[in-house]
């Protein structure tokens, strides 16, 4: 015998032998009843051989009747049930052996078949196989020479009955344990909601628990009986690996989830099966399964996910996500774009139209950017007014990333739908392309630093990130931090641009305007710095300080001249949700003197589309105190006719984008003038057109009927001494 397969007998020997205190009582008792049926098979054979009063002529029938024996002994350990006709062909192979033996040990085999047939074959059966027994032994007993007094009927007898019966007790008491045993795994499988399954080798079922018909609707059984063709085909690929895995390690546990059909359902259900090998185990010789529904679970996990990685409003990945995958690509390729897309009018939107309204923008173009980019492409939301678009692969490269920016920016060419009208959005794109060295951060990083560039700057859509845009970065973020302190360091300061009466070319009022003179940077624009401290809040502060200093000065021009001098000052929409106009109104008119209906604040259309209670409350009560009220930049913004009814509006200032145009040879342009113009004097309301810049844009306007205007071909912006000296000149002419 080869020796590998010596060991595979010794390994089978061995594990048939162990007994472990975790195996059923049954086939540990058959098994010693084996046992002592091969030692009393062992005590035989070599009597036989070297007995002395053994005739050869009684030789011969010796070995096929141990082989009847060892036969029916094999066939009782498998349980198989005995006849009468067992019971009589192994008495007359004991009496064969003790005939030819000559002596009596082999009774002890007869014994060990007597008490199978007690543990099998119930007591009548046990009392028939000691007659059957004593009849054999006296038979080989008297055939071989000898006597009724060797047999010793009175000792056998009642012996062989004996323990037949002592053998039948044991075996009701190991069959009550087992039958409680097998009752309690009963109630304890049909209690549970997992799904018990035993398959053999190939995972054809041998048993399936009830639970399967109450949680799968299984009531026919498994799909072709086996378990794999319970799972969907998508996910088998991984189960055959599973089970292969299985097959190859005994006693080896492993779970798996995938998907299966269930009956009378849409989708098929995701559950989790943990498989244990006992192919190895005499108990089980089978795969155990447990199978558990986790549909519920895995759904609700997706869920969590998809809400860790998604914006709520839109349904696009957010920054997480993002950043994930952005983070991926560049472990695994070179090529890697980042596009920052940010609105430029959201904060408009949301300040003057409402939050419902800005939420409706940012899901309107959400779809329109989605509709732009490819299957490839990933469209997030950052937050606020800010959308980010990673690109890889071939649509990385430079080129194609400037055009797709492109391809996106034309979405806001057109007017978007917001609260019922359209509205003409616009729209910045910063761009980073990675270098091969960049890491998630960094190129992160470099497109936003690219977007405040594109937004900082006034005709730039696009801005693709270099290396010499860090520093402009570093400068606008130090800008604003000294912003902070510019006002307490007196940096600010107020220049002056003339309002002009078209008709004669008189001075009517100034517009007050903010200037940064910064000691290093020299004179800062405002569409450097507005912006800044807009959104830090130190407009309310700085908002404050201008309309005193206007007054002021306002007041002291008007004390000179001896006549009225309108004075117009902006005001923001932050200073109204902010803080409180009225209040800084009411300080700066009494600290200047400066009559009420002299002074005029300037407001966009934002601050009344924004229909806010606290922002109606103080103009109405600005209208109470006599203050005027203009409206600016009209015909751009977000407001409609209804303001004009429902709010103190005193002047309207047409756009200088209308004002430009007149004379270039635009056809739309002068209607839009005149419709404001007509629409003005319908309400009685005074008319002041900006960006005035040469004289055939004045002569036209004047013929129009437009009242006042205002621009760089009447006067620019002065600081106080030269408008003291031009508001002379005026009033002497």
């Amino acid at each position: 015998m080869a020796p590998g397969r010596r060991r595979q007998w010794l390994t089978a020997l061995r594990s048939w032998v162990k007994v472990g205190t975790n195996q059923p009582l049954l086939p540990v008792v058959r098994r010693a009843f084996l046992a002592f049926l091969l030692a009393c098979l062992a005590t035989v054979v070599p009597q036989w051989l070297i007995s002395p009063v053994v005739e050869p002529s009684r030789s011969w029938p010796v070995l096929p009747a141990v082989a009847v024996l060892a036969v029916l002994a094999v066939r009782l350990y498998r349980r198989e049930q005995p006849t009468i006709g067992h019971d009589l062909l192994a008495a007359v192979a004991v009496g064969v052996v003790i005939w030819g033996v000559g002596a009596l040990p082999a009774g002890g085999v007869l014994f060990v078949g007597t008490a199978l047939r007690a543990l099998y074959g119930g007591l009548p059966a046990a009392l028939l196989s000691v007659g059957f027994t004593l009849a054999a032994m006296t038979t080989g007993v008297l055939a071989a020479g000898g006597t009724l007094a060797e047999v010793q009927l009175g000792q056998y007898g009642p012996g062989l009955l004996l323990s037949s019966l002592a053998l039948r007790l044991v075996l009701l008491a190991v069959r009550r344990y087992e039958a409680g045993t097998a009752a309690r795994f009963e109630a304890v499988v049909r209690s549970s909601r997992d799904v018990i399954v035993l398959t053999d080798r190939d995972t054809t079922v041998s048993y399936l628990s009830p639970a399967a018909a109450d949680v799968f609707r299984l009531a026919d059984g498994l799909p072709g009986d086996r378990l794999l063709s319970w799972i969907v085909p998508a996910d088998r690929p991984a189960a055959d690996a599973w089970i292969s895995r299985l097959l190859g390690d005994a006693g080896a546990a492993e779970a798996l989830q995938c998907r299966v059909l269930t009956p009378e359902a849409e989708e098929p259900a995701t559950v989790e099966i943990s498989g244990q090998n006992l192919l190895h185990d005499p108990n089980v010789h089978g795969l155990l399964f447990a199978v558990r529904d986790v549909t519920e679970r895995v759904r609700l996990t997706e869920r969590l996910r998809h809400q860790a990685y998604h914006d709520p409003l839109t349904g696009l990945a957010n920054r997480a996500l993002l950043r994930e995958r952005l983070a991926t690509a560049l472990g695994s390729t070179t090529d890697v774009a980042l596009l920052l897309v940010d609105i430029d009018s959201f904060k408009v939107v949301n300040d003057a139209l409402g939050h419902q309204a800005g939420d409706d923008l940012l899901v309107e173009v959400a779809g329109l950017l989605r509709r732009r980019l490819a299957a490839t492409d990933l469209l997030a939301a950052l937050g606020g007014d800010e959308f980010a678009v990673l690109l890889t692969a071939e649509r990385a490269a430079a080129r194609d990333t400037e055009r797709i920016a492109d391809d996106l920016l034309a979405v806001f060419d057109r007017p978007i739908e917001v609260a019922g009208h359209l509205r003409l959005i616009g729209a910045r794109v910063g761009i980073a392309v990675s270098d091969g060295d960049a890491d998630a951060d960094r190129l992160m990083r470099e497109a936003d630093i690219a977007l405040q560039i594109a937004k900082a700057a006034p005709r730039a859509r696009r801005v693709r990130y270099r290396t010499e845009l860090h520093q402009a970065a570093v400068d606008r973020v130090r800008l604003q931090v000294e912003a902070q302190d510019a006002l307490s360091r007196r940096e600010f300061v107020l220049h002056y641009q003339p309002i002009h009466a078209l008709s004669d070319g008189a001075v009517r009022g100034v517009e007050a305007l903010v200037r940064w003179r910064h000691p290093q940077r020299g004179m800062v624009r405002p569409d450097q710095f507005i912006p800044l401290v807009e959104g830090s809040g130190l407009i309310v502060s700085l908002g404050r300080w201008i309309l005193r200093e206007a007054c002021v000065t306002g007041a002291g021009w008007q004390r000179l001249s001896g006549r009225p001098l309108q004075i117009n000052v902006n005001v923001s929409v932050r200073q109204f949700m902010l803080g409180d106009v009225v209040a800084d109104v009411l300080a700066a008119l009494e600290r200047s003197g400066l009559p009420p209906a002299t002074l005029t604040l300037e407001m966009t259309e934002s601050v009344l589309a924004t229909e806010h209670d606290a922002i109606e409350s103080q103009l109405s009560a600005l209208r109470r105190l006599g203050v005027r009220i203009a409206l600016d930049d009209f015909g751009t913004g977000f407001s409609s006719l209804g303001h004009l009814h429902r709010y103190p509006i005193d002047e309207l200032k047409i756009d200088k984008i209308f004002v430009s145009r007149i004379g270039a040879e635009d056809p739309t342009c002068l209607p839009v003038v005149q419709a404001i113009l007509a629409m003005s004097r319908g309400l009685r309301l005074s008319t002041v057109a900006e960006g005035i810049e040469n004289d055939d844009q004045r002569a036209e306007l004047t013929a129009m009927g437009c009242e006042f205007g205002q621009g760089f071909g009447l006067s620019r912006p002065v600081e106080e001494p030269a408008l003291r000296a031009l508001l002379r000149r005026s009033a002497v002419s």
